[in-house]
């Protein structure tokens, strides 16, 4: 949870946000859900994934009126090259939007201006990352 928060801060993206006609709501904020509860709704092998969305949907978000669900995950590979998989998921439709986005060494992870022992997420993966999250956003 602590990396998605840094990735929303480093995006400019608000963890609950307000979208005007595109949503209602978009809620990427701890207290908004419960992220133990979510997970294993998630990852459970013996889900279908649209039992999964459909489980979400109705424990999840109905009951704090959230219309879309921002979430991701992100795989380091062992080339240096990172991958990673934001979602969206919509209350209304009860379908998950997702892309997936492939990094190159370099690419994802950046020195940090003036503290090069610190590494940040680039610019341009950061662009990137915005743009598909504002994409999978406009699909609600």
């Amino acid at each position: 949870m602590q990396r998605l928060e840094a990735l929303c801060r480093e995006l400019g993206i608000p963890c609950l946000a307000m979208l005007g006609p595109i949503l209602q709501r978009v809620a990427v904020a701890q207290q908004d859900i419960d992220w133990q509860r979510f997970n294993s709704l998630f990852w459970d092998p013996n889900l279908s994934r649209a039992d999964k969305v459909d489980k979400i949907v109705n424990e999840l978000m109905a009951p704090h009126n959230i219309d879309g669900l921002v979430g991701g995950q992100f795989k380091q590979n062992s080339d240096g090259s990172a991958t990673l998989r934001p979602f969206v998921i919509s209350r209304a439709a009860k379908i998950v939007f997702t892309e997936s986005r492939t990094f190159n060494k370099g690419e994802f992870g950046c020195p940090e201006p003036g503290n090069a022992q610190k590494t940040i997420l680039c610019e341009k993966a950061a662009a990137d990352i915005r743009e598909t999250i504002l994409r999978l956003l406009i699909q609600l």
